[in-house]
């Protein structure tokens, strides 16, 4: 059962470094150049502004997602480490 949760995190943890974080990274940078040409307080400008401020916002949280999740794995994997631990223990 541990190694099923953990082999889950590991998972979300690969898709997120290697697909979301990535394409949320790379689009955001992508607006911030968009933006940073306009006048302020353009139409434009603004559409932009709020489109990169629910995209940052995404980021952060999928970014926190990420450490979540290797935080949890790590604890799986020790707790995981202690139970195989144990019966050794009690053998000799």
């Amino acid at each position: 059962m541990i190694e099923q949760e953990i082999r889950r995190l590991k998972d979300r943890i690969s898709e997120l470094n290697e697909k979301i974080l990535p394409q949320l990274e790379h689009r955001t940078e992508f607006l911030y150049t968009q933006i940073l040409p306009l006048p302020k307080g353009s139409n434009e400008r603004e559409s932009l502004e709020q489109e990169y401020s629910v995209l940052s916002k995404e980021l952060r949280m999928r970014s926190d997602e990420r450490l979540s999740a290797l935080q949890q794995a790590d604890n799986l994997e020790a707790e995981l480490t202690r139970r195989n631990a144990r019966p050794n223990l009690l053998r000799r």
